[in-house]
């Protein structure tokens, strides 16, 4: 896993046997209980009380091939892993994402050999990896404060999301909120955001629809756009401020530039509104109450490198008070920052097993920052600098932040440039530096001790981790016009399929056990045949990384299925038929997987 440095895993759905309901292991073989009433179907999970880790699940459960008072067969069984895996990735469509693996694992517990019933349980874990996120300073930052919620909120698809917010600050008081987000498509706008905090004396609300856009080059790997609107009403010293605007903004980032996985990013906003600020006298270069307009700039980088990330970036701000039609006021921010986490080294010849336990690693994060404001003409007292231990960011949305004055951990928010009105208010420059170690000192794991230890759950686990490194190294290969020469391998895959399609049919289905097997690979088959029509006759060269990597590998262990049920039954004929096709099938995919030359 360390070798997939931009990998962010998230425990997205979940199931195990929690405690009181753990169900008893069946101990013959699946195919043993064939014929076997169902009882009950479960999708469980460790983190339901979060409702979108099993959002559509209720509607999955009900597409199962195996239902309650159906009679279990392994057939069904493997079907509904294949359908739980396909909806799981359906989820994730639109992240676009370089390599996501899932691992969907079913099985009967509660066997009743007397009553000849039992249940369903299927276990479920795959990865989330979010293309642009997953290398951003800010997402290493909500990994490190919200581990738990940020895997789940990544790893998770819903059409509402709702959180609740409290805090208290000197500044403030005590004050409470709510965020809001939904999923409501309205044209190039697949979100709509809203953020809602207050108290008695402060309002900070954030409304947004925001939309995003992945091309997947060199140049613009990601981009994203925001409509939204922005009000404040904050306490700074004895003044009041108050701001009110409109923004438009667009930013965008490269793909990933260097072996460091350092990506540029680059964006622009329009920003319009009001801003009064009580309390303050107007002077020659303080506008307590105008109209105010601005254009931002800004660029930097990101950067994510095994358990190191940093950032650093630049903003620019021109804006104008609207009341003489010049520039009024220029201010410049820059800023970086820098984390990385330490975890503990295993002794010489130790070695730690899959959810042993909970990792208490260090974290020390660095964070500089500085400003200046080039006072043309004349400042909105709200966009002045101020500091303390909340500050504003300097663009909208949370995907990029970029701090908008000095955070100070020891001076209440506005505090730091707001005196009041008879001893200045705000400053036209700042730099503050900040440096953060972190232990984790308690935490629950959010792999079951029960799925860890299941050992048909941690082999399924390496295979698809394995399938999905390959799968991406051969979709990389199947861009590659050298690649086309090898596609002509599949001529011959085409003739062995049909061959042993022909030899299974000549299979005595002499045991429920070979009857399951050749209905498993006559599944397989039929998949395979599809895939090589696209392949073949449709042009679509890049479905054959599924063929090599995750058909043609189900097959092979099928037909090691079959034959060692057909040695047992003394079919030697059919069982010298199918391993030497068996030979050859896996032949030809070694054949197509190697690099051309």
């Amino acid at each position: 896993m360390s070798s997939c440095h931009s990998l962010l895993l998230a425990l997205a759905f979940a199931s195990c046997c929690v405690p009181g309901l753990r169900a008893d292991e069946c101990r013959e073989e699946s195919v043993h209980y064939n014929g076997y009433v169902v009882q009950r179907v479960e999708i469980r999970t460790p983190i339901s009380f979060f409702a979108a880790a099993t959002f559509g699940f209720d509607q999955l459960k009900s597409r199962l091939p195996l239902q309650e008072t159906q009679q279990f067969s392994v057939k069904k069984l493997s079907e509904g892993n294949s359908l739980i895996g396909e909806f799981i990735r359906s989820v994730g469509l639109d992240a676009v994402e370089k390599l996501k693996f899932t691992v969907v694992t079913g099985k009967p517990v509660d066997c009743d050999s007397t009553a000849h019933t039992l249940s369903v349980v299927y276990t479920v874990f795959t990865n989330v990896y979010r293309p642009y996120l997953s290398h951003t300073f800010e997402q290493r930052t909500a990994e490190v404060q919200r581990p738990a919620t940020t895997g789940a909120e990544g790893g998770t698809k819903g059409r509402f999301l709702i959180k609740p917010s409290a805090g208290y600050n000197h500044t403030r008081r005590g004050f409470g909120g709510l965020d809001l987000s939904s999923e409501v498509p309205l044209g190039i706008f697949q979100h709509v955001e809203m953020h809602s905090s207050l108290s008695s004396d402060s309002t900070v609300d954030d409304l947004d629809a925001t939309g995003s856009w992945n091309p997947r080059r060199k140049a613009l790997e990601h981009a994203e756009w925001r409509l939204g609107f922005h009000y404040l009403d904050l306490p700074a010293g004895g003044a009041k401020l108050k701001e009110g605007k409109l923004t438009a903004q667009f930013f965008g980032s490269t793909k990933e530039l260097s072996s460091l996985g350092a990506a540029l990013r680059f964006g622009a906003s329009l920003e319009g509104g009001h801003q009064q600020t009580g309390a303050v006298a107007v002077t020659s270069n303080l506008t307590p109450n105008s109209s105010y307009g601005a254009l931002k700039l800004y660029v930097g980088a990101t950067a994510r490198s095994g358990r190191q990330v940093f950032t650093t970036s630049y903003g620019a701000e021109f804006g104008s008070t609207l009341s003489g039609g010049t520039l009024d006021f220029a201010k410049h921010i820059v800023d970086f920052g820098y984390s990385v986490r330490f975890l503990r080294k295993p002794k010489p010849g130790a070695s730690a097993s899959v959810g042993e336990g909970v990792h208490k690693p260090w974290d020390v994060e660095i964070r500089a920052d500085g400003g200046i404001i080039q006072n043309l003409v004349q400042v909105p007292v709200a966009e002045r600098f101020y500091g303390g231990n909340q500050v504003q960011s300097f663009i909208g949305g949370d995907t990029w932040v970029i701090p908008a004055g000095a955070f100070i951990r020891s001076i209440a928010e506005n505090r730091l440039g707001g005196f009041g009105p008879n001893s200045g208010l705000g400053g036209t420059r700042f730099y503050s530096g900040n440096l953060t170690v972190a232990k984790v000192l308690w935490g629950r794991s959010l792999l079951p001790k029960e799925l860890a230890q299941d050992p048909d759950f941690l082999q399924n686990l390496q295979g698809a981790i394995n399938t999905a490194k390959g799968t991406l190294e051969d979709l990389y290969k199947s861009q590659d016009p050298g690649y086309t020469a090898a596609i002509s391998e599949l001529n011959a895959v085409t003739n062995q399929v049909q061959q042993l399609g022909t030899e299974i049919g000549n299979v005595s289905r002499s045991t429920p056990r070979v009857t399951a097997s050749v209905d498993a690979i006559k599944s397989e088959l039929s998949t395979i045949s599809r895939i090589l029509d696209a392949v073949q006759n449709k042009g679509k060269k890049t479905q054959i990384v599924s063929l090599v990597h995750v058909q043609v590998p189900k097959l092979d262990t099928e037909m090691t299925n079959l034959e060692e049920e057909l040695k047992s039954e003394g079919q030697t004929a059919a069982v010298a038929a199918i391993s030497s096709l068996h030979q050859s099938i896996d032949a030809s995919r070694q054949k197509i997987q190697e690099d051309p030359s």
